[in-house]
């Protein structure tokens, strides 16, 4: 059912997902994202934030910073799973795999792989207080507009 919270959970986590997006161009091999990258954590940070963020606001300030946490883990595994998806059809294409066994249990490997690529402490410290403050303006929302 569409509540504000929802909507103010999809509008500021899609912002939040195209900030990440931004922030992390740098981390790329040669500073080069690929070209889904964008518009995928935009549309990730949406879908998060109206099913999970937006969906479990109302319980407070301070239940809202464990709740931008968790959202943001969310997030994550949901960038790092359709990055690896997407790798692994690369792959796939190029018949790289012996069997479709072998592509699906490959998927948790490029998973791995982006996780590893995408290591910085600059955008963990971005992505753990931007998650927070994301979650902190949708209890506001949730408080002011039931």
């Amino acid at each position: 059912m569409p509540t504000a919270a929802r909507l103010a959970g999809a509008i500021v986590f899609a912002v939040f997902g195209l900030y990440i997006a931004l922030l992390s161009t740098g981390v790329f091999p040669n500073e080069r994202a690929p070209t889904y990258w964008y518009p995928l954590l935009a549309f990730v940070g949406l879908v998060v934030g109206w099913r999970f963020c937006g969906g479990r606001a109302g319980k407070g300030y301070v239940a809202s910073v464990s709740l931008g946490i968790t959202t943001t883990l969310c997030f994550v595994f949901w960038v790092a799973f359709l990055v690896g998806m997407v790798r692994m059809i690369e792959k796939a294409m190029d018949m790289e795999y012996n069997g479709p066994v072998a592509a699906i249990m490959n998927v948790f490997v490029e998973m791995s792989a982006f996780a590893e690529d995408m290591y910085d402490v600059n955008l963990i410290i971005n992505l753990v207080v931007g998650g927070i403050i994301g979650a902190f303006l949708v209890e506001i929302v949730a408080r002011r507009l039931p």
